[in-house]
């Protein structure tokens, strides 16, 4: 397999569906209710539409699981793609937001770009070959203290989810120096992977099939050093509704109050 080939056609779907998004952006957009706290904005599906004309015409060989649009999951290549990964940001100008695209064989990632097109953030990584920010390589945090750290706590959509959360930042606030939720999954595990936050900590991303939400961003987290687990410390695997991501130290510590 060439995954050198595989990153260029994923980098120029990138570059694609990122040109469309900057010209759409800016002024508030209608929206339609898909499910439960969900949205859904005509550039959603048009973007989707972009990356599965361009990739089945560049890949035929390669199956697509996409938020607006096809769902073949297998054992062979797939790419997964969110063509907007914090809809309700861009929605109302707000920058936010990424687009994001995974390669995937055997439900395990080789390569993925998350891309914040409004802010000049294209981040990438390759099974192996560590994790990149416009090109440089990206290292996780070496903050070891708890109360100096600046975390993220993410959710899903289910009720239970948003109390688990509720719950959580209560608990973690008081023993951290600050928290932050920028409502764009992808950003938040990429800047975790530059070590722009120290800690990432999520619930129910993956709910309703989302692994969207969950494999680009994951290669990112893994590759830049981070300890990647669920709530037993355990090596995260899909279908954890937990996944904390850090360094070592600063993943025992949030396990020891979580």
């Amino acid at each position: 397999m060439d995954i050198n080939f595989y990153f260029q056609i994923a980098d120029k779907a990138v570059d694609e569906v990122s040109k469309y998004l900057l010209t759409e952006f800016g002024a508030i957009k209608n929206f339609t209710i898909k499910g439960p706290s969900d949205i859904q904005i005509k550039e959603d599906v048009e973007a989707n539409k972009i990356y599965e004309k361009f990739l089945k015409k560049e890949t035929p060989e390669v199956l697509l699981y996409t938020e607006e649009g096809r769902r073949q999951l297998s054992d062979g290549l797939v790419w997964v793609v969110d063509p907007i990964e914090g809809t309700s940001n861009f929605r109302v100008g707000i920058p936010f937001f990424a687009t994001t695209i995974c390669l995937i064989h055997n439900k395990k990632p080789l390569l993925s770009i998350v891309c914040a097109p409004a802010l000049k953030q294209k981040f990438h990584a390759i099974t192996g070959k560590g994790a990149f920010l416009n090109s440089k390589n990206i290292n996780r945090s070496n903050q070891k203290d708890l109360e100096n750290a600046m975390i993220v706590v993410a959710r899903g959509r289910k009720q239970e989810d948003k109390i688990w959360h509720a719950k959580t930042v209560v608990s973690l606030l008081p023993k951290v120096r600050t928290a932050r939720t920028l409502g764009s999954a992808g950003l938040e595990m990429a800047y975790t992977a530059a070590g722009m936050l120290d800690v990432y900590l999520s619930r129910g991303l993956e709910a309703g099939g989302g692994i969207y939400d969950i494999l680009p961003g994951l290669l990112l987290l893994k590759e830049s050093g981070c300890e990647v687990v669920n709530e037993k410390g355990e090596n995260f695997k899909l279908g954890d509704r937990i996944l904390l991501a850090s360094n070592e130290t600063l993943v025992k510590k949030v396990l020891g109050v979580i």
